[in-house]
């Protein structure tokens, strides 16, 4: 499992990319039209009480 720390832009945003046997993007404060268009993103676990 490789985790990495990613800056999505938005806003406060300390998101992460956790690549397994999944890929999974936690946290990324991205406008959410922008997050169905990332590609090989299995999981997105979104915290942002603003979404």
């Amino acid at each position: 499992m490789d985790i990495k720390p990613i800056y999505s832009g938005g806003v406060s945003s300390n998101a992460y990319l956790i690549l397994a046997d999944k890929t999974v993007l936690v946290d990324p404060g991205m406008d959410e039209n922008a997050l169905l268009r990332l590609p090989n993103i299995d999981i997105i676990i979104n915290t942002h009480c603003h979404f």
